[in-house]
């Protein structure tokens, strides 16, 4: 008896002994490994290109612990995998993506970065096969990760804006445009959850919080087309890098220190189609030969003022046709239906002449409003007075310039 329980005692520290040899990568062991709570060492350079290169061995399961092993490496992986994107098999290729797909919706940010960033490459590299796979799987974790984000932000104090269209099977909501102010609570690094959402085309800014050291996490948005920042702190620094965005249509800076040293970068935007510039230090020969950089007919041009009405040009008479609630022109005592004809003294043919006029005061001014008021008498007779107003010319409000809403 006692031989015989030396002999099986022998036989099981053998066993353990085998156990123990196994890498801790690759094939899991026979037996369950005892548990502790050491951490498996990282793979080496070497091992990551082994299994790069199994991803197309003959045998199934070689090739699918060699796709596992990778995607568990983590960030050093995704190099080593990027080269068999372009490897010598379509079964290569494939385990590649489904890689970097993992690796892309891992919780770690640079690892997400790393993943994305190769993919976004090899997606831009003309209409071949790979490029294509490799956007279908970009548009794949798109679709895993936006939701996660879109919560993830919200908590943080992000304002998103959403729509719904009608369709099959039932009502489908997208996320148009977000914006990001005062009630922000996050930090840095959680702005790079901001590259999940491909389907947000506009977005806001607001405050001084905002620097330069954000606009890459902002510039990675696939579907950017309309930027605007609000009594931000950004510099040309900081716009550099929305540079190369072939998608960014609109950019509006509003009440910030952006200077002329500004105009060489905004001059590179491949696809800007409106530029807004209110309050700025960017002089107008500045402007000027900016305008002439990216040929456009207009930039939207102004010192910052804002009085807050509506008109309609009739003949010659611009006939006020809306008062926006609150505002400075409501203040001033200004109605709907009044004809507006001296502002600052400067005669108002139309809505045009007065929007040059208001462009150049800056909020704080007080201005000379001069009127011609139609009534009605209590005979039904039709009166007309001329009234003089005295108006103090307010800012913009974020609202009115994210929404589209009044223009002087």
């Amino acid at each position: 008896m006692r031989v015989t329980a030396t002999l099986a005692t022998t036989i099981l520290a053998l066993g353990c002994f085998c156990a123990s040899e196994q890498s801790s990568w690759g094939q899991p062991a026979e037996i369950p490994p005892p548990a502790t709570n050491e951490k498996r060492p990282p793979p080496t350079r070497a091992q990551l290109e082994q299994w790069a290169e199994q991803l197309d061995a003959d045998s199934f399961e070689t090739r699918q612990a060699a796709q596992e092993n990778l995607a568990a490496a983590g960030a050093p992986a995704a190099a080593v995998v990027k080269k068999s994107l372009a490897g010598k098999s379509l079964e290569a290729t494939e385990r590649a993506l489904q890689v970097l797909i993992k690796l892309g919706l891992a919780d770690d940010f640079d690892t997400q970065d790393v993943s994305r960033t190769i993919l976004d490459e090899v997606a831009a590299q003309g209409d071949t096969a790979v490029s294509r796979q490799a956007k279908a799987a970009i548009l794949k974790m798109n679709e895993r990760r936006g939701g996660l984000a879109v919560a993830e932000l919200e908590k943080l104090g992000l304002t998103i804006t959403r729509s719904q269209m009608v369709g099959l099977p039932g009502v489908l909501e997208q996320y148009v445009g977000i914006q990001i102010g005062p009630d922000w609570k996050g930090r840095d690094q959680d702005l790079r959850w901001l590259k999940w959402l491909a389907e947000v085309n506009r977005v806001v800014l607001v405050g001084e919080q905002f620097t330069d050291d954000q606009m890459a996490s902002v510039a990675a948005m696939p579907g950017l087309k309309f930027l605007h920042l609000y009594r931000t702190r950004i510099t040309a620094s900081g716009l550099a890098k929305f540079a190369d965005l072939r998608g960014l249509q609109e950019l509006g800076v509003y009440y910030a220190p952006l200077d002329d040293e500004a105009i060489v970068t905004l001059g590179k935007f491949p696809a800007l189609t409106s530029l807004k510039l209110y309050s700025t230090k960017i002089t107008p020969a500045a402007k000027e030969k900016l305008r002439m950089a990216l040929r456009l007919e207009k930039i939207d041009y102004r010192r910052g003022a804002f009085l807050g009405i509506g008109c309609d040009t009739l003949g010659e008479e611009c006939i006020i046709t809306m008062v926006h609630p609150n505002s400075p022109a409501e203040k001033a005592g200004i109605r709907r239906s009044d004809i507006l004809v001296r502002f600052s003294g400067k005669p108002v043919p139309n809505f045009e002449g007065l929007t040059e006029i208001i462009a150049d005061k800056t909020a704080g001014e007080k201005v000379e409003v001069d009127l011609l008021r139609r009534d009605v008498d209590s005979f039904g007779n039709q009166t007309e007075k001329a009234v003089k107003l005295q108006a103090t010319l307010g800012e913009w409000d974020v609202k009115l310039f994210v929404t589209g809403g009044l223009r002087p």
